[in-house]
């Protein structure tokens, strides 16, 4: 059951990030990389949950019980997260935001920037502590971003939140939400200072169809084949990988399998409900997630299209970044003036080349804190069951692809179990906030079994792909390559030689929710480790390119393949880094789109006209530099205060008719037609002033826009806001010159005096 929260700001609000801007801003509220603000889904969740628990507490209120209360929030240490999720909220149409405003940087460049939104959406408050002697206490200024109630153009800011109830949840408990969020009325800090008050409202979206995604490619081939299918992840909110066992701050930069096995395995028992203790019983379930038949692979940072790869740690990089050395096929160690180094962390795409791109998964760190029991304390304190904590998570829209492999029959079956929106919820915090995701399908495909002929003497590499746990012969856990080769080869194994390593190893752990108890820990080798291998035996031998081993094969451990050391030679020239994944071309414009854009969002509207604004400011300001560069162009007949005057009385106008009745009123002054004549060169006389009045605001306006066909998109009051600029930044110009002129013939009358 999916539905809407719509959360209308009836004061302005500050939902605290936990960061701050330098000695600018003490409290930072929550905004995208584009600079919208949002309200984080926790924040939402936890005042739900207080809500619900006062509701519980009051004494008229029979409805709904404390197993209501479990069902829809859960417990601490519960085996299964609780039955609402809910999104961060965000204002109408912000996916689409990324798009608006690289379109907008490209259009103005320097005079537009994504911060603007920031800046246009929210204010700055400033506050201090006053002493009981009435004195301000010192050290006490503090500076608090805060989400502006209104938007620019006057109206009320809105925000929408995603939210999802479990299916089959009970009318009861489902009653407990929708009266928790009728009471919400308040939301953020300082609520007790005149901040954060808000008026919400739920909106249950139609009855969907959770129908089951079926391939129907079943009939191009055996049922039983041995296949793979390749998924694609795209992150709609941050994701918390890190092992349920391990530090909150140690995640993962690729996507474990054992998640995505989680992730299928808990859609399974959501489908199949009435099985309950008893799934590892059944024997489709046993079939998926407990044989080993289907192993669900690691998911790793795509881009452009492109799935990229761990640099394998036989790849070093020499400090300066200008050149590589392949410790494969090197005859000589890398010289030590040059400080190589493996570049680790980095993924690179397809073969490493003098060109290929290097990139970092994106990944922040995000504040939170939970109340003390007493809940007139609104901060964490570290007593009565408060607490601060932060969590590191890979960045949203960020793409990640990985492959499953079975047979062609439980592929289908896994594709079936998620719904035709392919959104799920997996990692961490999962119910608010976090681990929201679509992922597709491409098409099934046969495994094909491919071979390395290895000759009497010759080479070859074996590269770890994903973390594997090599088992000795007793099936003890051990991280000795030797024994990962006895594995692989068991027959073979004694006329192999190790001639280098390039491996690390790591323990692999995590945690088993619905036991409730942390997983064994094993030695692994890592992923992208490196082992050549030499042929000691007196003929050839055969070994299969793709090859499993070790233990927890189901969740993507122990994938290995073997190559001759001779492919993918990289040339001898840096790894190019990518530091920004996310960075673009330009992209191209039309006016057409421009008028979309500001005809559509009125947020970005607004930002469009100040962007307008600068242009005409910088072109008013180089018009008068250009003029004074002249010698043939007159000084302008009036004196400096005279400028400042009209300078003032335009600065008063807010639209072109208080402006022209401005000017009427000065009809008989003396300077009226220098005045005319200044603002207007066309304009002899008073009753053309409206005329050229409209037609000058016309050409500065339509000479600062994009594309003049643009103009027919602006109100009247923005083109008198554009116009009013412009004149107000040449008659500034102009009074400045008139004034330094004149400075300049005091200084020299003083001197020829």
């Amino acid at each position: 059951m999916r539905g809407t929260l719509q959360i209308c700001l009836k004061s302005d609000l500050c939902v605290g990030s936990g960061d701050r801007m330098d000695t600018v801003i003490d409290t930072e509220v929550c905004f995208d990389p584009n600079g919208l603000p949002y309200l984080p889904a926790r924040r939402i969740k936890g005042i739900l949950r207080e809500n619900a628990t006062d509701l519980l507490s009051a004494a008229f209120c029979d409805k709904y019980n404390q197993g209501d209360f479990e069902c829809l929030f859960g417990e601490p240490g519960q085996a299964f997260s609780g039955a609402l999720y809910c999104d961060n909220a965000y204002i109408e149409d912000h996916e689409n935001y990324g798009d608006y405003v690289s379109q907008l940087e490209s259009v103005f460049e320097r005079h537009f920037h994504r911060s603007y939104l920031l800046r246009d959406m929210t204010s700055i408050r400033r506050q201090t502590a006053v002493g009981d002697d009435g004195v301000v206490r010192p050290q006490s200024l503090r500076s608090v971003r805060v989400i502006n109630q209104y938007l620019a153009s006057g109206e009320e800011n809105v925000f929408f939140a995603a939210i999802e109830l479990a299916p089959n949840v009970s009318e009861s408990t489902k009653s407990l939400f929708e009266d928790a969020v009728a009471v919400m009325r308040h939301l953020g800090t300082n609520r007790t200072r005149g901040l954060g008050e808000v008026q919400v409202s739920c909106r249950w979206h139609s009855d969907e169809t959770y129908s089951e995604k079926r391939n129907s490619d079943t009939a191009l081939g055996n049922e039983y084949d041995s296949c793979e299918m390749r998924y694609i992840l795209r992150l709609l909110a941050p994701l918390i990988t890190g092992e349920m066992g391990g530090a909150a701050s140690d995640i993962h930069d690729y996507i474990p399998g054992s998640m995505i096995l989680g992730c299928f395995a808990g859609a399974w028992l959501r489908n199949h409900r009435d099985v309950g203790n008893h799934a590892h019983e059944d024997e489709q379930f046993r079939d998926l997630f407990l044989s080993q038949s289907v192993s669900f692979g690691n998911a790793q940072i795509v881009r452009d299209g492109i799935p990229y790869v761990r640099i394998p740690q036989n790849i070093l990089r020499s400090k300066d970044k200008t050149s590589i050395y392949n410790g494969l096929t090197a005859s000589d160690d890398p010289r030590p003036e040059m400080k190589y180094k493996h570049p680790k962390g980095y993924f690179a795409g397809g073969i490493i080349r003098s060109d290929s791109e290097i990139v970092l998964p994106q990944q922040k760190i995000y504040q939170h804190h939970s109340r003390p029991d007493n809940r007139a304390v609104g901060h964490a304190t570290g007593k009565d069951g408060s607490k601060y904590f932060q969590y590191k998570a890979l960045e949203k829209d960020q793409v990640f692809s990985g492959t499953i492999r079975g047979s062609r029959k439980e592929l289908n079956r896994l594709q079936s179990l998620i719904d035709e929106s392919g959104e799920i919820h997996i990692g961490r915090s999962k119910s608010a906030q976090y681990g929201r995701a679509r992922i597709t399908f491409e098409e099934i495909t046969v495994r094909k079994a491919e071979h390395l002929t290895i000759q009497k003497g010759q080479n070859f590499a074996i590269y770890i792909d994903s973390d594997t746990i090599p088992r000795r012969s007793s099936g003890q856990p051990s991280s000795d390559p030797r024994v990962l080769l006895n594995e692989l080869f068991p027959d073979q194994a004694k006329k192999l030689r190790i001639v280098s390593t390039w491996l690390s190893t790591r323990v692999c752990s995590g945690y088993k929710s619905h036991w409730r108890l942390p997983l064994p820990q094993y030695p692994a080798i890592e992923q992208s480790s490196v082992l050549l291998i030499q042929n000691l035996s007196d003929a050839s031998i055969s070994v299969a390119k793709e090859i499993v081993a070790g233990l927890r094969q189901s969740e993507g451990y122990g994938r290995i393949s073997t190559r001759d050391p001779a492919e993918d030679i990289p040339e001898p020239d840096g790894l190019k880094e990518r530091s920004n994944p996310s960075d673009k071309s330009k992209p191209v414009v039309t006016a057409e789109r421009l008028e979309f854009i500001i005809s559509k969002n009125r947020v970005l509207k607004n930002l469009f006209v100040d962007s307008v604004e600068a242009v005409a400011i910088e072109q008013a300001r180089e018009a008068v530099a250009i003029d004074q560069a002249r010698e043939t162009k007159p000084t302008p007949d009036v004196s400096a205060n005279t400028l400042s005057y009209i300078r003032t009385g335009i600065i008063r106008s807010r639209k072109a008719e208080d402006f022209g009745k401005w000017l009427s009123v000065k009809k008989n002054a003396d300077s009226y037609q220098r005045i005319i004549h200044l603002l207007f060169e066309d304009a002899r006389d008073a009753h053309n002033v409206s005329t050229i009045l409209s037609f000058q605001q016309e050409t500065i306006v339509k000479k600062s826009l994009p594309d003049p066909s643009l103009f027919q998109c602006l109100s009247d009051e923005d083109i008198f806001r554009v116009y009013r600029a412009a004149t107000v930044a040449r008659l500034t110009a102009l009074r400045e010159s008139i004034r330094m002129e004149n400075n300049d013939k005091v200084r020299q009358t003083e001197v020829n005096g």
